[in-house]
């Protein structure tokens, strides 16, 4: 059913207006002036709004103001109400962006045929944006789970199916297994012209030789993965891993030439205390590593006595419990830099783990451990409270309004009070909350809860900006999207991995541009490599970008020294 809202403050007109709209089949809400008018319309997403000129509080052109400048409402069609018929007023509203005027008193067909143009206007605007998103998102998924050089399914689909095989429960060591396959080619073809080839030759043996039921993935930098379910024996995962290295083994060639190249392969076993496909497929690279050894001979199989890993979740808990207290975290900080003035524009800060033995660790080692076990909310409040502390001083250092972003997933921002205590440390630092950019996975928010909605819009009147991250690894709805308080879509670096590699790629790219140029928002570029990249997202109207090509993860000392090179 269409819904229409009606801001009047005259209760006559009101009810006539909202007694005719009812009868002849729409939803009708009323508001009685423009402040709660403009609640209203940010809170029910109407389909079309009805709007009196001359009302308290705030009048028809206020509201149309703040409408449009929210993308949650700037959508919506506009009609002014008015007894006014001077031009200037006219001229104002249709300047101010409306899109019909009604004079009072208006007849029941002139009213039911501006509503009726504007909602097939409306229509025919939105429908070929939903179609071009359906198309986007179709080759979005192509191009996020396949590797172009092998054409077989890559490591983010891989993962992928390895949590889908967690989820349905095959959490036995005889149900799931996987295969870590390394390849090591001869001096001769490391940097030879027809490599690919024989990159290709290899994925075509392994697609031709695997069950159906098992799965294949190009992992990257001459690796591949191969997850196998239904298992007999604890014996057989290293049965198969042997019978690919002799199947590798056979000389590959290529016009007169050949090349045999050396095979490696690790192992690992599902154990019911794996928290993802992840942690299995790490458990097979770092049996892989062990296979340098000459001892191993060429495979080898995932053994938490040698093999540097977490594998016992209650001693995760207690390290991390006391890396809390000993303050282990750090953020380092990776500068976003606009594409047309190539300034710094802002900082995307990254949880880091200075573990007193294993080194440096990323989020991904450790945060699911800490989720489950409610160690998340102390790390998650250390990250703001750091993070928009060291946004105040670059501020007040250097009179420089950097906006700072943070990386939270669905689960950290629908903690108890969460929206609270974001304000609390936002107030304690005093810093303003326009710097500040809370940034959440594609495929955490779509498709979006009442809940998470209510949440984010809570935060979005208080002045902070969302980013949707990860963009082309989830699959988005045009709708869904409009009813999320965005400011900007932050495109995938796989994505941007295939700029100048293959044009039918590119344009996928340019789809996501617009996409968001769509929605009145801005396009960020997520891992830029490579100055083509840069100059190829620059000439697509893409907003900013970040990655290698600019700069890496900076520590705090790095990252200034590098904003007074680039700003001062």
């Amino acid at each position: 059913m269409t819904k229409i809202l009606l801001i009047e403050d005259d209760p006559v007109v009101q009810v006539l207006i909202l007694k005719f709209l009812k009868s002849e089949g729409f939803e009708a809400i009323a508001a009685v002036n423009g402040q709660e008018g403009l609640n209203l319309a940010q809170k029910l997403q109407p389909d079309l709004i009805l709007c009196d000129v001359m009302m308290p509080v705030c009048d028809g052109y206020e509201v149309l103001h703040h409408l449009s400048q929210d993308p949650l409402t700037s959508g919506i069609p506009f009609i002014f109400l008015t007894a006014k018929t001077e031009h200037d007023d006219y001229r104002r509203g249709m300047e101010e962006g409306a899109d019909d005027y009604l004079y009072k008193p208006f007849q029941r067909e002139e009213l039911l045929g501006a509503i009726a143009a504007r909602l097939a206007k409306h229509q025919a605007t939105v429908q070929p944006l939903q179609m071009e998103l359906q198309r986007t998102t179709d080759n979005l998924e192509r191009l996020t789970y396949q590797d172009n050089l092998t054409q077989l399914p890559n490591r983010k689909w891989f993962l992928r199916e390895l949590d889908g095989a967690l989820q349905m429960g095959d959490r036995q060591p005889l149900t799931l297994a996987v295969l870590a396959i390394a390849l090591e080619w001869p001096p001769e073809w490391l940097n030879h012209p027809s490599a690919s080839t024989l990159l290709r030759q290899v994925a075509e043996r392994l697609e031709e030789a695997i069950d159906r039921e098992h799965s294949l993935a190009y992992l990257g930098n001459n690796r591949f993965g191969m997850g196998l379910r239904s298992l007999s024996s604890h014996q057989e995962a290293e049965q198969v891993g042997r019978a690919v290295i002799r199947l590798l083994q056979d000389p590959l060639q290529i016009g007169e030439a050949s090349a045999e190249p050396a095979v490696y392969v690790g192992v690992a076993y599902c154990s019911p205390a794996l928290g993802a496909g992840a942690d299995l497929l790490l458990q097979a690279e770092m049996a892989l590593k062990r296979t340098e050894k000459p001892l191993e001979k060429h495979l080898a199989t995932f053994d938490a006595g040698r093999d540097v890993l977490w594998t016992d979740p209650q001693a995760i808990v207690k390290e991390l419990e006391r890396a809390c207290t000993q303050q282990e975290f750090l953020l380092q900080y990776q500068p976003r830099i606009n594409l047309v003035t190539g300034k710094i524009i802002g900082a995307e800060a990254l949880l880091r783990w200075q573990h007193p033995t294993k080194g440096m660790l990323r989020p991904g080692s450790f945060l699911a451990i800490a989720r489950e076990n409610d160690i998340l909310p102390t790390i998650t409040e250390w990250v703001m409270q750091t993070a928009f502390t060291q946004a105040k001083r670059w501020q007040s250092q250097y009179h420089l309004s950097l906006q700072t972003s943070i990386n939270l997933s669905v689960s950290e921002v629908q903690l108890p009070n969460f929206v609270e205590s974001t304000v609390k440390v936002l107030e304690e630092v005093n810093l303003s909350p326009d710097l500040v950019v809370l940034e959440l996975s594609e495929s955490d928010l779509m498709p979006p809860s009442p809940e998470l909605l209510d949440t984010l819009k809570r935060l979005h009147h208080k002045g902070i900006s969302f980013h949707m991250d990860d963009v082309g690894t989830g699959f988005s709805s045009f709708e869904a999207l409009k009813k999320l308080p965005l400011t900007a879509l932050k495109i995938d670096p796989h994505l941007i991995s295939s700029i100048g590699h293959h044009e039918g790629d590119e344009s996928i790219v340019r789809a996501a541009i617009a996409i968001a140029h769509n929605l009145h928002l801005k396009a960020i570029a997520e891992g830029v490599e490579t100055e083509a990249q840069r100059d190829f997202l620059r000439a697509n109207g893409c907003h900013a970008a970040q990655g290698a090509f600019f700069s890496p993860s900076l520590s705090v000392a790095e990252f200034e020294t590098l904003l007074v090179a680039n700003r001062l």
